[in-house]
């Protein structure tokens, strides 16, 4: 691990997180009225491993949408998986007593009798600890094999990602990519459920649902305002590394298209600072109980992010071990499904990505002012670390189940 550096470079952070909330924003796009999550934490992870088996024009589209126009590719490889790697304090079994979960598994299943490249194999193991096993694809238990996997390591949140039909129909060579994410943790400001209570959450089309709405006043929530919105940080408790929820409402129910189309890296990271050095204040707030599970196939929006030669025959992942003489291999479909709750002790969520490549033949004041924050309407949020802005889920809520 210290041959690894730890730190990623300020242009490595934006770039990441300018991929993740366009992604999120292409997300929303496709269902304006449907909530969305999305773990950009995950969908980063499994393109950083995927990238490690690519070469030429199809490794240069990768690094630039995982590390930045012109970024020093295998630095940035490495320094992402030292963030993994410090982010998550997998051995840390006191973070797990206190109920401060942070995973990433990562594995790898290859169709018989496709062989994988000796230095991938080497590279997804020693950066990512990915497991590496083959499967015959078309075997009418393959799809079970694969979501048993899944579920274990969302610990039942995520019970499947693939169907026999779907791993049926790769063509040989095939190769699946897994990921999956699981997060569990309290507020460090728990709310009080006899303070919950019954209410109105107004929806865009003017209509209202009913809703459990938390409330609790504390000056250990973070706050800022700005332009017809307002923004709140609820930290997470016992992680080393500060991991908090930020919530942006905006002040009408209408107004979550037009704080979407301001959520850029750079003001992201303006509003991260501005959490950072804004001073206590004391905020009573309001927020409903809330529980969103989305899936989609991530393949067209990361066409729309320059990744279109990933997606064809032609692409490039020699490294990775395919015969680029005999057709090349391309990734078939990224499919990404997540589960997000939020209740008054804390929140629990998961989130699976399948990247499924076959053959190539077809990222204090004494006394603080209060301010009164009531998260009534649609709202975006997102799970970051508290150290750079990174997004580890993120996502919007237009309605509540």
């Amino acid at each position: 691990m210290s041959a690894f550096p730890i730190f990623q470079t300020d242009f490595t952070t934006v770039a990441q997180t300018a991929s993740s909330l366009e992604l999120l924003q292409l997300a929303v796009a496709a269902d304006t009225e449907k909530n969305v999550a999305i773990s950009p934490l995950g969908i980063l992870a499994a393109l950083a491993l995927l990238a490690r088996g690519a070469d030429g024009p199809t490794k240069a589209a990768l690094s630039d949408v995982l590390f930045g126009v012109g970024a020093n590719t295998e630095r940035a490889e490495n320094a992402f998986s030292g963030w993994l790697r410090q982010l998550l304090n997998v051995e840390d079994e006191f973070l797990e007593e206190a109920g401060a979960i942070l995973t990433l598994a990562s594995s790898l299943w290859a169709s018989q009798p496709f062989v994988l490249a000796p230095e991938f194999i080497n590279a997804a193991q020693s950066l990512y600890n990915a497991e590496v096993a083959t499967l015959d694809f078309t075997a009418s238990t393959a799809a079970l094999t694969v979501n048993d996997w899944v579920r274990q390591r969302t610990r039942g949140r995520i019970d499947s990602i693939v169907s026999p039909e779907s791993l049926a129909n790769l063509l040989p060579p095939a190769l699946l990519l897994l990921n999956a994410v699981y997060f569990r943790a309290r507020w460090a400001s728990e709310f009080n459920t006899y303070d919950t209570h019954s209410g109105p959450f107004r929806l865009a089309n003017g209509t209202t649902q009913q809703a459990q709405l938390m409330h609790q006043v504390s000056t250990d929530i973070g706050y800022q305002a700005g332009a017809g919105w307002q923004a709140i940080a609820l930290p997470y408790l016992s992680f080393r590394r500060g991991l908090s929820m930020l919530i942006f409402h905006p002040n009408q129910p209408t107004g979550l298209p037009t704080f979407l189309a301001s959520l850029t890296a750079t003001n992201w990271q303006s509003w991260h600072r501005d959490f950072k050095n804004a001073p206590q204040t004391e905020v009573d707030l309001t927020l409903p109980r809330f529980r969103v599970e989305w899936n989609a196939d991530l393949a067209p929006a990361l066409g729309r992010l320059g990744l279109t030669n990933l997606f064809a025959p032609g692409a490039d992942f020699a490294a990775l071990g395919y015969d680029n003489e005999v057709g090349g291999g391309f990734i078939d479909s990224v499919l990404h499904k997540t589960f997000l709750a939020v209740d008054e002790q804390g929140t629990e969520a998961a989130a699976v990505t399948a990247i499924m490549a076959m053959g190539g033949s077809a990222d204090a004041p004494e006394n603080p002012p209060r301010v009164v924050v009531k998260v009534d309407s649609p709202f975006f949020y997102a799970i970051v670390d508290e150290a750079d802005g990174m997004l580890l889920f993120a996502g919007t809520v237009n309605q509540l189940d």
